[in-house]
């Protein structure tokens, strides 16, 4: 079409170099520079992006302007509030002054101080200053917040491969996992249904002989624990694993209780009661004389009783023990294994002492 004319009569198009339509003989008619059709450049891929971002970068500074001018309009919103609101308090101000008898101008002063005087709200805003988010910032939070979360992962894992681990590694792996991880978990302690005593009654000949109580638990696979107590701990004494002692004449009954079970037995000491009172003729110059001067215990919790043999009416004795680890002594003389090993048990009357060797012979 460049190199073409176009007949204005017939329309018929042909070359420019000719002087005349050579269908209808009209001469041809050449447009000047002016007349010329402007041909349209054709942009390249480089400046059509340019062009782009001039244009986005004109669309930002349109929105920045605007987001500016709400922010100015905001600002002047809150600040005629403001205003507003210190007029209407300086008003109520003034009313109350005016109650209170006071001339214009000493309200005047007082008002005028009140302004000067900033609020609590006002100090602690006027140092406030928004903390603004740094964009390159955001990124980095991100990537840390997940690095977190997957070191929290790999720790959960490997916590979970070292406990299925040793689960496979115990001998009754095969037999647990036949019931699930519900199968690790231990059962809750049977309760225990009856208890009863082998014999309903112990019969005691001195002070200070000793019987291990024997019983038997409904069911056989019960773990709650047996606790025993007297009735009358002057005629016996009972231990932790039920071992009976005796202490002086009489009966009493011995009570086990095994959850919500119990059971009762009878103990007889047929024996006449130790004189009380030592005659003031005794004499303590040989020494004291205990009632035992060696005791061997095979268990713990076995106990016995000492006394001093020759003391004096009115005379007070006072109990010690070397090692309270392997046995125990109450003010009474009561002697209670405790531990494996050797201690002494010592009496204390006035200036005179005298020790009882207890030997304990049993595993811990």
């Amino acid at each position: 079409m460049l190199n073409k004319n176009v007949c204005p009569k017939c329309g018929q198009l042909y070359d420019l170099g000719l002087p005349a339509c050579p269908v209808c003989n009209t001469p041809a008619q050449v447009l000047t520079d002016v007349e010329q059709p402007v041909q349209r450049k054709r942009l390249t891929e480089v400046e059509r992006r340019e062009r782009q971002q001039a244009q986005r970068r004109e669309a930002a500074e349109a929105r920045r302007r605007e987001r500016e001018e709400r922010r100015a309009a905001d600002a002047e919103e809150e600040r005629l509030l403001e205003e507003e609101e210190e007029r209407l308090q300086r008003e109520r101000r003034r009313k109350k002054l005016e109650k209170r008898g006071l001339s214009e101008e000493e309200i005047n002063q007082k008002l005028d101080k009140t302004a000067e005087k900033p609020t609590k709200g006002e100090a602690d805003m006027k140092d406030y200053e928004p903390k603004k988010r740094d964009p390159a910032r955001v990124p980095a939070a991100f990537s840390a917040a997940a690095i977190l979360l997957l070191l929290i992962a790999l720790a959960l894992g490997g916590s979970f491969l070292l406990w299925r681990y040793d689960v496979m590694s115990i001998p009754l792996y095969d037999r647990l996992s036949a019931g699930g991880l519900s199968a690790l978990t231990e059962p809750a302690p049977t309760e225990c249904e009856s208890i009863a005593f082998a014999s309903s009654t112990v019969n005691f000949d001195a002070a200070g002989q000793t019987h291990s109580l024997s019983y038997t638990v409904q069911p056989e696979g019960c773990e709650q624990p047996v606790t025993f107590r007297t009735s009358d701990e002057s005629v016996a004494m009972v231990g932790e694993l039920g071992i009976v002692t005796a202490v002086g004449p009489g009966s009493c009954t011995i009570i086990a209780t095994c959850g919500q079970a119990t059971a009762s037995c009878t103990v007889i000491c047929e024996f006449a009661a130790a004189e009380t009172e030592t005659p003031e003729s005794v004499d303590l110059s040989d020494g004291l004389v205990l009632s035992a001067t060696d005791i061997t215990f095979r268990e713990a919790g076995e106990n016995t009783y000492l006394s001093v043999t020759n003391l004096p009416s009115g005379a007070e004795v006072f109990w010690a023990s070397s090692n309270e680890e392997v046995a125990t002594v109450e003010p009474n003389g009561h002697v209670v294994a405790v531990g494996k090993g050797t201690c002494y048990i010592t009496a204390v009357v006035d200036d005179y002492t005298e020790s009882c060797i207890v030997r304990c012979s049993f595993e811990d």
